[in-house]
């Protein structure tokens, strides 16, 4: 006979949404104020506030589904601003944002107990492949379950084995919230097929999910990480081409500032890819092997992420003829372009946009977007169809219509059968369907099997790289993780360590060393302003992202200490004169590149914690390939730190000696 307890577990559904109010009170007379978030796709244009009575304060409310969220207010789409008198935190690019906590009924206000013998049902969730049962090697998966936070003691993973046996593995929590905690299970499961359930312990109540039959997985079905062969040593260089270099001036806007001019959100400088094609000795000088191109194509904007044509290099950056001129010098050098795909959203003067304006609701291709209602209006404020994050300029694409899907299948195609590129980088590719980027990635691979493709996510990226979809994303967590403990200090050595597991242990393991980690781009505060101008640091944490497994990027600029704030100032001129060069931390990228490009064990290595000593701030790696060995040492402490006797291994870089003073770190190679 079914128990109470069981029987409520059986009504577990999705939550419904409840009403949030959002008041607040602006500085100044604005003319309007939006709540914006992840809740509603950080849209300025859905969730305007209005004034009450008082005069001062706005207010709305806003019907969302129970779960975290992070939000700002949006202020005459000039200004995001957190609301200080509320709950805030860090984003992974280190801005303040405010936290919005929406709780389930079943909550009702109790926080969540272990042992307490009362599990709530509500929050009990597992979807299956991709998102909660992935490979993570061979025939080792993950197996996710989701409870509400301190809600179960124990969590078992249960299957039936090919002969019929009852199996199980133990589940760890891997992951919390303010609301809820992912329960893992890793072991091997049968290749032809299994069934399974998860057992919870809750105090005294022993449950089942779920609590009548059972899930079902196929691992032969399921795809396999498929990885380019020459990923593995490479070190990119990122390019935003209109502040580069200027190799055309005579093509530049009339209105284009002075080079080196403090940027704008609207400055367009000059920059081009015959600039970069001029500037290929720096980056060869540098060591790099690879060179990741913000977008290219035709664009209104200065940063070109409104795409008007697909298929043409805007002439601005010197039209196609440029681009196959850079190809063909990079090629020369065996260095691999990766281009920058913008595929969740176009620009308004996209033919399919166009033809939408143009014809309303005749247009053949309003399925490629989301129209609200006719006629369409490009203007600020704008109700009749939706744009990324309201941005008017940038109307979101409807990848699930079969002609849209189409069309930038060939896209794809297009570039490397014609140019020859090597990669693509994805340009928010969490917010494009999943089952796009699947049909996506057989498409190109047809055509190119070594292409790397490369998602930019900047939160669990696992049901992305499953090998059906993306190689890697670009690195954000990692990079956090780095930050926190080399920068702000706000991670103990054992923390790191212990977060660094975590991040590779998210996602299947030959993902490691296709991820491409990254200090900074075009889209955070330059490294050397997050580190406050510290030197040393900024030596030991890119000391660090070229000792650990993945594909290191380095931001134009960086390599010679270029300042910046967040966007734009993240992203200006390049100093092409050499005064501001800081050329000893050039020499200091230079020997990392060359060792990282010349060593097998850092391009191919394993690796594992040496140490992680939280009372005195030291951090040590191992790398392994073959039969080489390289050990790194760092210590962020206060004091100097004894090193292991290493009579077998030579210093190849950093400090030499028996001690490590603070701020310092080493890096040693088995001589054999």
């Amino acid at each position: 006979m079914m128990s109470a307890a069981l029987a409520l577990l059986a009504l577990s559904s999705m939550p419904n949404a409840r009403p949030v109010t959002f008041e607040y009170i602006p500085p100044g007379k604005p003319e309007w104020v939006a709540v914006v978030g992840q809740f509603n796709g950080w849209d300025k244009t859905r969730h305007r506030l209005t004034p009450t009575a008082d005069g001062k304060t706005w207010s709305v409310t806003v019907e969302i589904e129970p779960g975290v969220y992070e939000f700002l207010y949006c202020i005459d789409g000039k200004s995001w601003v957190p609301d200080r008198n509320r709950r805030t935190r860090k984003d992974p690019n280190g801005n303040t944002n405010n936290l919005l906590v929406v709780e389930p009924t079943s909550y009702d206000g109790k926080p969540g107990a272990r042992r307490d013998g009362i599990l709530t049902a509500e929050a009990l969730q597992h979807r299956g492949f991709p998102e909660d049962l992935r490979r993570y090697e061979g025939d080792i998966f993950q197996i996710d379950l989701r409870t509400r936070l301190r809600d179960a003691h124990k969590v078992t993973f249960k299957w039936i084995d090919r002969s019929n046996r009852l199996r199980s593995a133990p589940a760890r929590v891997v992951r919390q919230d303010e609301l809820y905690e992912v329960w893992r299970a890793q072991t091997e499961v049968p290749f032809d097929g299994f069934r399974y359930w998860f057992e919870i312990a809750e105090g005294s109540l022993n449950a089942r999910f779920p609590v009548e039959g059972t899930f079902t997985a196929e691992p032969r079905a399921l795809p396999r990480p498929d990885l380019p062969d020459w990923i593995y040593g490479r070190v990119f260089y990122q390019i935003f081409p209109d502040r580069f270099a200027d190799g055309e001036p005579a093509s530049n806007p009339k209105e284009a500032p002075a080079w080196g001019s403090s940027p704008e959100n609207r400055t367009f400088f000059g920059g081009d890819l015959v600039g970069v094609t001029q500037r290929l000795d720096h980056l060869s000088g540098l060591g790099v092997n690879g060179i990741y191109l913000n977008p290219i194509f035709a664009a209104r904007s200065y940063h070109a992420y409104d795409t008007n044509d697909y298929q043409k290099v805007d002439s601005r950056f010197g039209g196609d003829a440029g681009f196959r001129g850079l190809m063909a010098a990079a090629k020369k050098r065996d260095m691999k372009v990766m281009l920058d795909g913008v595929f969740n959203h176009s620009g308004v003067d996209f033919f399919a946009f166009r033809d939408l304006r143009e014809q309303g609701e005749k247009s053949m291709y309003k399925d490629w977007f989301f129209p609200k209602k006719f006629p369409i209006e490009v203007a600020e404020g704008q109700q009749t169809y939706v744009g990324w994050a309201g941005v008017i300029h940038m109307p979101k694409l409807n990848q699930d219509h079969p002609p849209a899907r189409e069309y930038f299948q060939d896209i794809g195609r297009y570039w490397i059968r014609e140019f020859g590129i090597d990669a693509w980088r994805l340009d928010v590719a969490n917010e494009v369907s999943q089952d796009f980027w699947r049909a996506w990635r057989k498409a190109i691979r047809e055509v190119d099997p070594q292409c790397y493709i490369l998602g930019e996510n900047w939160g669990d990226s696992s049901a992305w790289l499953q090998g059906d979809q993306h190689d890697a994303t670009m690195n954000y967590p990692w990079r956090q993780a780095a930050l926190a403990f080399f920068g702000e200090g706000s991670l103990t050595a054992a923390a790191f360590a212990k977060r660094l597991e975590q991040i590779a242990n998210d996602n299947p393991a030959p993902t490691l060393h296709a991820m491409y980690n990254l200090l900074g781009s075009h889209d955070t505060p330059r490294l050397r302003t997050v580190l406050k101008g510290d030197r040393e640091r900024e030596r030991m944490i890119v000391a660090f992202q070229f000792a650990y497994p993945g594909i290191p990027s380095v931001y134009y600029g960086d390599e010679v200490g270029m300042e910046g704030g967040h966007d734009p100032d993240c992203r200006r001129c390049m100093d092409w004169s050499g005064a501001t060069w800081d050329r000893e931390l050039l020499g200091f990228y230079q020997t990392l590149i060359r060792l990282r490009t010349q060593t097998p064990v850092l391009a191919r290595g394993d690796v594992r914690t040496l140490v992680s000593d939280a009372k005195n701030g030291v951090y040590a790696l191992e790398r392994r390939y073959q039969k080489q060995v390289f050990r790194a040492y760092w210590n962020v402490g206060k004091s100097s730190f004894s090193l292991p006797v290493d009579t077998d291994f030579e210093v190849i870089a950093g400090e030499r000696g028996s001690t490590l003073a603070p701020q310092r770190f080493t890096w040693r190679l088995l001589r054999r």
